[in-house]
């Protein structure tokens, strides 16, 4: 998990992560992270490199666009 929180570092350092972080959810704990990318696949792309995809340890991603921002003033 700390070469998964470090590839997401170092993608939030050129812009690309925005917010990252684990849910303490009392089903399970899972991740979420809000990205810009230029295209579906760029996302593909980055979850296919991440290190707990690599690891096949069965890890899975769901990624979905947002479609509006609400913004606090």
């Amino acid at each position: 998990m700390g070469e998964h929180a470090a590839y997401w570092k170092a993608l939030a350092e050129k812009g690309i992560a925005l917010l990252f972080g684990p849910v303490g959810d009392p089903k399970g704990v899972y991740g979420i992270c809000i990205t810009q990318v230029d295209s579906e696949e760029q996302i593909h792309v980055l979850t296919a490199n991440d290190p707990v995809t690599k690891s096949g340890l069965n890890f899975t991603f769901e990624t979905y666009p947002m479609l509006d921002i609400v913004r606090a003033p």
